[in-house]
């Protein structure tokens, strides 16, 4: 047998941990403010050329000025808390047919002109998940894809039933999949502009976004809803050819 001391290796990788959390920690903070420092601007600008008095016209027009950055502000605040602050899903068996077909209901108004929206669902997909939840995520993956077709295309949406849910806690205390059990699989596929190498290994970080008016946080939500419900989310996408999200989670049957 050989022994072997090594404190000192698990002291250093717990000050490895911790220094990474602090830095994770720091560049939140830096884009928190970056993000929210841009509409204060424009509210302090519109507010002292209000105060300098002026035209009727252009009163209005900077009310609508503060009034439209005072939103931006509120909904950048909202979905930072809901990234950061989660509520614990209140679990159940959803039965995925019927949410695909809400959430394509939602998307009729989104879909561009010249794009088709596909759906196909097992009937026998049910979901142990938080209903509310999981409409959330499809409808933020389902309006990514919107956004990604650039003229006429294919949204699809399916659910089935596989093999390998990921579901279980290691020795660590992280949800470990557990193969062979029960799992569902749905998948929201477009055959938009795809997704740079470059931005893909980044879509999932706060604040990180290609879009002007995005707030850098609807991927990192879905992300931590889909990992609060012991799922996991992966991407694959193609410049050129298009992009696909599969969302797996722990099955449930049907309720009585």
């Amino acid at each position: 047998m050989i022994f072997q001391d090594v404190t000192a290796v698990v002291r250093m990788e717990q000050e490895l941990r911790r220094s990474s959390r602090l830095a994770g920690v720091g560049e939140l903070a830096a884009s928190i403010a970056h993000e929210i420092r841009n509409p204060l601007a424009a509210i302090s600008g519109s507010v002292e050329l209000l105060r300098g008095g002026g035209a009727e016209p252009d009163r209005e027009r900077l009310m609508d000025i503060v009034l439209r950055e005072i939103g931006r502000l509120d909904a950048l605040i909202r979905d930072f808390l809901q990234f950061a602050r989660p509520a614990p899903p209140k679990l159940a068996s959803v039965a995925l047919p019927a949410l695909l077909e809400e959430v394509a209901e939602m998307l009729a108004t989104a879909v561009p002109q010249g794009a088709r929206l596909e759906l196909e669902a097992d009937r026998f997909a049910f979901a142990m998940a938080d209903a509310t939840q999981l409409r959330q995520v499809l409808w933020n993956l389902a309006r990514n894809a919107c956004e990604a077709l650039e003229g006429p295309g294919v949204i699809r949406l399916s659910a089935s039933r596989v093999a390998g849910a990921p579901q279980g806690l290691g020795a660590d205390g992280r949800k470990r999949p557990r193969e062979g059990a029960a799992a569902v699989e749905i998948v929201v596929a477009d055959t938009g502009r795809g997704i740079p190498l470059t931005d893909l290994e980044r879509i999932f970080d706060p604040f990180y976004t290609t879009r002007p008016d995005g707030t850098g946080l609807g991927l990192p939500t879905v992300h931590r809803i889909v990992e609060s419900h012991g799922g996991t989310l992966q991407v694959e996408s193609q410049p050129g050819v298009g992009t696909r999200f599969r969302v797996r989670l722990p099955a449930a049957e049907a309720p009585a």
